[in-house]
C-alpha cells in the first residue's frame, strides 16, 4: 500500500482508534485514504490557481479542479 501524507495520517488515526475494524474492512479503508490523498492534491493545485478561469476572449468558466474536489468530497462522505 502506498499512501501520501494525508492518506497515511488518516490511516494511522483510524487504525489507531478503530480496533473493531475487521480485515475485510481494509480495502475500503485503503480506498478512503487514497481519496484523502487525491483531495489533498486537488486542494494544493487549487491553492496555486483560481476557482474561476477565463478564456482568451475573457469568458469565465469554473476551474475543473472545483468540480473534481466536489466529486471526491462527495465520494468520501
Amino acid at each position: 500500500m502506498h499512501l501520501e501524507d494525508a492518506g497515511r495520517k488518516l490511516w494511522e488515526r483510524v487504525t489507531g482508534g478503530a480496533h473493531w475494524l475487521a480485515d475485510s474492512d481494509t480495502p475500503t479503508l485503503i480506498l478512503l485514504c487514497e481519496k484523502y490523498d487525491r483531495r489533498a492534491g486537488f486542494l494544493a493545485d487549487l491553492s496555486r490557481s483560481e476557482p474561476v478561469l477565463y478564456t482568451d476572449k475573457g469568458y469565465a468558466y469554473p476551474n475543473p479542479l472545483v468540480g473534481m474536489l466536489s466529486t471526491i468530497e462527495t465520494e468520501i462522505a
